[in-house]
C-alpha cells in the first residue's frame, strides 16, 4: 500500500483563496494569521500546503504573540520552517517592534490605549519583565523611550533614582512606566503597587508628572490586555 501523503499546493486552490493574490486583491489586512505566516513559509510539505503549515504552527504555540517571542534557532525547529523562513520571519517580528518604536514619536498618548497600541509591540518576543519609561513633552508626544531595568519588578532593581534621571536628562516635562507581564496576565503584584506608590512620592519632589504605570499583558477574552495604574486611581 502506498501511504505517501499526495501534495496539496498553494496553486491548487482558488485564485481568490491563494494568500499572495488575496493581499493583492483586498490588502494585506484581508489575511488571516495562519495566510500570513503561509507568505512567509512559501512551499508546504506532503500532506499539508503552506497554510496549512502556518494553522498547524500557530495552534501549537497559541498566536503570533507567541510565535515572535521563539528565537530563530526555536523558529527553525518547527517542521516546515528552518533556518532560511525562520530567519525571515523573524525579521518580520523585529520589523513590527521598529515600527512601533518610530511611530511613538509622533503621537501624543493620552489615553492607556494609545499607550497600549504602540507600546505593546515592542514586547513581543519578550520571556522576562522589561520595565521602560516614555519620556514625555508638556504635549504628551514621545522624547525618548528608555529601558529601566529587566527582570521582575521590584524597588531593588527600580529605584527611583534610575528613572529620574533619565527624565532630568532629557528636559523631560513627565514620563509614563510601562512594563511587561510574560504571563499575558495585566493584574499588578504586590511589587508593582509598592514600586508606583515609591516613584508617585519621587516624581512629585522632583515636580515631574508620572502620568501613569501600565503593565502589558496579552488579548484574553473580555479583560483589556493592559492594566492602568491612573484608570485605577492608583496615581
Amino acid at each position: 500500500m502506498n501511504s505517501t501523503l499526495p501534495d496539496k499546493r498553494i496553486q491548487d486552490l482558488p485564485q481568490d483563496a491563494r494568500p499572495r493574490e488575496k493581499a493583492q486583491q483586498h490588502g494585506i489586512d484581508h489575511l488571516s494569521d495562519a495566510e500570513l505566516l503561509a507568505l512567509f513559509i512559501g512551499t508546504g510539505l506532503p500532506g499539508e500546503n503552506a497554510i496549512d503549515v502556518g494553522q498547524r504552527i500557530l495552534q501549537k504555540n497559541g498566536n503570533l504573540a507567541n510565535l515572535a517571542k521563539l528565537t530563530i534557532k526555536e523558529l527553525a525547529k518547527e517542521k516546515g520552517l528552518g533556518p532560511a523562513k525562520s530567519t525571515l520571519l523573524a525579521a518580520a517580528f523585529e520589523m513590527g517592534g521598529r515600527v512601533a518604536k518610530q511611530a511613538i514619536h509622533r503621537t501624543a498618548l493620552k489615553s492607556p490605549q494609545q499607550i497600549y497600541d504602540f507600546m505593546h509591540p515592542m514586547f513581543l518576543g519578550l520571556t522576562q519583565e522589561s520595565l521602560r519609561a516614555i519620556l514625555v513633552d508638556t504635549k504628551m508626544q514621545c522624547i525618548k523611550v528608555v529601558e529601566i531595568s529587566k527582570g521582575t519588578v521590584n524597588q531593588t532593581i527600580c529605584h527611583p533614582r534610575d528613572v529620574l534621571h533619565h527624565a532630568i536628562s532629557h528636559q523631560a516635562a513627565g514620563l509614563i512606566l510601562v512594563h511587561n507581564h510574560p504571563s499575558g496576565d495585566p493584574t499588578p503584584s504586590q511589587a508593582d503597587n509598592s514600586v508606583t506608590k515609591t516613584l508617585v512620592k519621587a516624581c512629585d519632589l522632583m515636580q515631574i508628572k508620572l502620568h501613569d504605570h501600565l503593565i502589558v499583558g496579552s488579548p484574553s477574552g473580555n479583560q483589556l490586555p493592559y492594566y492602568s495604574f491612573r484608570e485605577y486611581g492608583k496615581i
